[in-house]
């Protein structure tokens, strides 16, 4: 039903399914209603701006899961819920909340120690947080925008602006979703190299 770009999870009939405007025939379609609903999330995290910018509040399991229902509970009904299968992208789906677990824990303890003066550091802790996040890939879809939200979230937390990701739309196949991809693709085969990723961040 709907056509994958070139490095997303593809959509089975399950998570079809679970789709709640029942009138979407394309990619396009399915585009203009996710990003309406995740401009509509963008708002509530604006107007609530103290509760989403502070870092012990974001990296809670439970926030996890209830931005992503934020950015998508509109379209889907399984926003918010942790996937049941394998995908192209990510662990193992029993592997989830005890990687997701750690990575919560890790990062705030990496936190504890960080330089808020030194706005690298902060960028890089952001930037490999939203890299684990994407290889973890916890939700059936939507999980590099929830990623890169949430850096965009944890970035301001340490009062630095929010990512630019190339200037351009990411959904979409491009020259910057390429760069990207590359770059997420070096950090996996470094197994952490991110310097490029915090690069093409800030660019």
């Amino acid at each position: 039903m709907f056509e994958t770009p070139v490095g997303a999870t593809p959509l089975d009939h399950e998570d079809i399914a679970g789709l709640i405007p029942t009138y979407l025939s394309t990619r396009d379609d399915l585009n203009v209603v996710e990003a309406e609903n995740i401009m509509k999330a963008h708002t509530k995290f604006l107007t609530h701006a103290s509760r989403y910018h502070d870092a012990d509040f974001l990296l809670q399991e439970s926030t996890i899961r209830s931005i992503h229902k934020d950015m998508y509970g509109d379209v889907w009904s399984w926003a918010g819920a942790f996937r049941s299968r394998m995908t192209n992208i990510g662990v193992r789906s029993e592997q989830i909340p005890e990687m997701l677990r750690n990575l919560l824990l890790n990062t705030l303890e990496q936190i504890k120690h960080l330089d808020r003066n030194n706005q690298d550091a902060c960028d890089e802790l952001a930037i490999r947080f939203h890299w684990n996040l994407v290889r973890i890939h916890p939700f059936p879809n939507g999980n590099g925008r929830h990623a890169r939200m949430m850096a965009d979230l944890l970035i301001q937390s340490f009062s630095y602006p929010p990512f630019t990701w190339g200037s351009q739309d990411l959904v979409d196949e491009s020259k910057s979703r390429a760069t990207y991809l590359t770059a997420l693709r070096k950090a996996d085969s470094t197994m952490g190299d991110v310097d490029d990723l915090v690069r093409f961040a800030r660019s």
